[in-house]
């Protein structure tokens, strides 16, 4: 099929030259009739008539060509049209339906030129190399031309394909040794077996190249390995490196820390020694202290048995004071009592001689 993009694409030889907007107009007044192209400036009157010519597109596919059961060689026109202004002028019956009409009055014509122009490949087996280019060039140009001849611009595109079948090919030339296509299966032979050994080459080429592809990644992979061992080589290397100075700054670690326990032993000793003798000295002086304590409570007690025999002493004088001065006070009143009656001498022996009190 025809790319969109070539379908559009400018033609080297052959210009259609559409119009855009092209119109016809007819004004009918009365018996009179008059057809002419609209006009830049066109004033539309009621008895004008106007008429579109646009451009159309036509696809047309002509019965393919058949080489025997072994090749079918088929065709597709896509040709876009536009009636000019004498064409119109000749068709005014159909002014409304001018793509239609010209569909119909064509189409045989256009098949007939296919027809023709593709009939020589049935005895000439050189498309068969040179491809199909040329046969199509000249269904283009013979179209234009047709289309040309009966005031039509177009501009087509024509595009042939030939599909094969080997088997029927292989069985066409052992039955038909005297047909007319005797060139084409010949000539498609030796490009069966042409391609075939092409293929085969192309084949022995691709496993070739797989064959050095495959060796080329293995290469490539032990590459890899051999680099990704290298790399393990070099990481396992300064992982043991690591270890061994962790280890030997664990050792220095422990090594100063034994050394710091030991002077610390040593510093705890030395200062258990001195607690201790300190300790002693303190008992010794408490010792000391308390001795002399004893000494000086032996004194004290002493001083005071001293004072509580001096205090009971004071007691016992005291009391023979209070003794000696009750027989007193006895004597005087066994001797008031004679010398003066009893009444009397009762209340002179409480002025003279008061109570005791307890606290005597």
């Amino acid at each position: 099929m025809v790319e969109y993009e070539d379908f559009y694409a400018p033609d080297e030889h052959w210009d259609a030259g559409f119009e855009a907007g092209r119109s016809i107009v007819l004004s009918r007044l009365g018996p009179y009739l008059r057809v002419y192209a609209r006009p830049a400036r066109y004033v539309p009157r009621f008895w004008h008539r106007v008429h579109e010519l646009p451009v159309y597109d036509w696809t047309i596919d002509p019965e393919p060509l058949r080489l025997g059961a072994f090749c079918r060689i088929g065709a597709r026109l896509q040709i876009r049209f536009q009636p000019t202004l004498g064409y119109a002028r000749a068709h005014l019956e159909a002014l409304s339906e001018l793509d239609r009409q010209i569909r119909e009055n064509h189409a045989a014509l256009l098949h007939d030129l296919v027809e023709q122009e593709m009939r020589w490949m049935e005895t000439d087996a050189g498309w068969l190399e040179s491809g199909c280019a040329g046969t199509e060039r000249a269904i283009e140009q013979g179209v234009h031309e047709l289309l040309a001849l009966r005031s039509i611009q177009s501009r087509c595109r024509c595009q042939i394909e030939a599909q094969f079948d080997t088997e029927a090919l292989a069985d066409a030339a052992a039955t038909n040794p005297w047909s007319r296509h005797r060139t084409v299966y010949e000539a498609l032979r030796r490009r069966s077996h042409a391609e075939e050994a092409e293929l085969a080459r192309e084949r022995a080429e691709q496993a070739l190249a797989e064959q050095r592809a495959k060796l080329k990644r293995e290469e490539e992979l032990l590459e890899i390995k051999c680099h990704e061992e290298a790399i393990r080589r070099q990481q396992l290397q300064r992982e043991i490196e690591r270890l061994r100075a962790e280890l030997e700054a664990e050792e220095t670690k422990r090594n100063a820390e034994r050394a710091s326990e030991a002077r610390q032993g040593e510093e705890q000793i030395r200062h258990m020694a001195q607690l201790r003798k300190l300790e002693m000295e303190s008992d010794l002086q408490d010792r000391y202290r308390r001795a002399a304590g004893m000494d000086e409570m032996e004194e004290h007690l002493k001083r005071e048995i001293e004072l509580l025999a001096m205090e009971r002493q004071r007691l016992m004088l005291e009391d023979e004071i209070r003794e000696v001065r009750l027989a007193k006070a006895r004597g005087w009143v066994i001797n008031a009592e004679k010398r003066f009656p009893l009444g009397e001498r009762e209340n002179d022996a409480s002025h003279v001689f008061p109570p005791e009190s307890s606290e005597d």
